[in-house]
């Protein structure tokens, strides 16, 4: 039975020590059936002190497909993640899909500013936080 992150493994793919020094954290979040990968240019973020955390969609980027995904789910597992790095600064980045989770996440993250909605052409949504 398909139940919400019942997975040994969380979507949130990140390096905790690296997350622990960073006093600011970008999350990214892709689109449905996309790759975490479409973020790789964001790495070279890690040189002006962000730490990377990526959300994983059930069956992809290693994630066991044992759980279902609901856009308020994921929003809710990412401002819990915030939850426990509190006093640090966040991006939120959500492209096609990860849009509405971003802003989502947004709207629950302490002290986060909402973003402003898209233009019309434009997919990535971002948010900042702390």
């Amino acid at each position: 039975e398909n139940t919400p992150f019942r997975g040994a493994d969380s979507p949130l793919a990140y390096d905790p020590a690296e997350v622990d020094r960073a006093d600011r954290i970008a999350i990214l979040i892709p689109g449905a059936l996309a790759s975490v990968e479409i973020f790789a240019p964001a790495q070279t973020w890690k040189a002006s002190g962000y730490a990377i955390v990526t959300y994983r969609f059930p069956g992809m980027d290693g994630l066991p497909l044992d759980h279902r995904l609901g856009i308020e789910d994921a929003a809710t597992q990412i401002a819990a993640f915030t939850g426990r790095y509190p006093g640090k600064a966040y991006r939120l980045l959500g492209y096609s899909t990860g849009g509405p989770i971003a802003i989502s996440a947004a709207g629950r993250i302490r002290g986060c500013r909402q973003p402003r909605p898209p233009v019309p052409g434009q997919h990535e949504v971002p948010a900042e936080c702390g």
